[in-house]
């Protein structure tokens, strides 16, 4: 059995009443910031990185929501007017279907993506999935809404995964630029100048034959 002398019990008594009184101010703020830590602490989880959101909407009173789903549905000609999309290997007239899986070559990025089709409502909404890299996924989603002022496009891009915030900064100067340009691909649609700005008759073709040898 070990004995204390009066000495040191009142040592020991002297200094957890020190140390009580240097902790309480901090236990009275953590106290009163319990969700200020909580936020902290789970963005120091394990779960990696917040996914980066953008959302963009664009208004038209040129084009129809038909002209703009038709040309948002058209997986094959998606480089003739997608910023991000210099190439697809889906077959001409292809159009998005749940479940389908096809590939596309970025302008950012020198190798072909996966592309899933997570979810299609015909005329009003298209999601996918892209897989760029290991540790980077994309999710894409295009909806078309119609009002009485014309049509609007609602085009939201998140990123996910550890490499989202270094993706983000090489990809963002191209998203900002998806749903204006699919805005005006619809209105040179209407107007009956997409053909000849893009001089689609002469190059799908040639494109053809480059699809084919791209991502075999």
């Amino acid at each position: 059995m070990v004995w204390f002398d009066s000495k040191q019990i009142r040592w020991s008594m002297d200094w957890m009443h020190w140390l009580g009184n240097k902790l309480a101010p901090l236990c009275a703020w953590a106290k009163n910031n319990v969700n200020r830590i909580r936020s902290v602490c789970r963005r120091m989880s394990v779960r990696g990185p917040e996914p980066v959101r953008l959302e963009m909407l664009r208004a038209t009173q040129i084009a129809s929501a038909d002209t703009l789903w038709k040309i948002v549905n058209n997986l094959a000609d998606l480089e003739q007017w997608h910023p991000l999309v210099t190439g697809t290997n889906a077959p001409r007239g292809q159009q998005a279907k749940p479940g389908l899986i096809y590939r596309t070559m970025s302008r950012y990025l020198p190798l072909s993506t996966q592309v899933f089709v997570e979810r299609v409502l015909p005329g009003e909404l298209l999601s996918m999935r892209l897989f760029p890299l290991p540790g980077l996924q994309e999710r894409v989603t295009y909806r078309i809404i119609s009002t009485l002022c014309g049509t609007c496009v609602l085009y939201s891009i998140t990123l996910s995964g550890w490499l989202s915030p270094f993706a983000w900064p090489v990809v963002k100067p191209q998203v900002i630029k998806v749903a204006t340009a699919l805005v005006e691909a619809a209105e040179l649609e209407t107007t009956g100048q997409w053909r000849e700005k893009n001089s689609l008759q002469k190059s799908r073709s040639l494109r053809s034959h480059q699809r084919k040898d791209i991502f075999e």
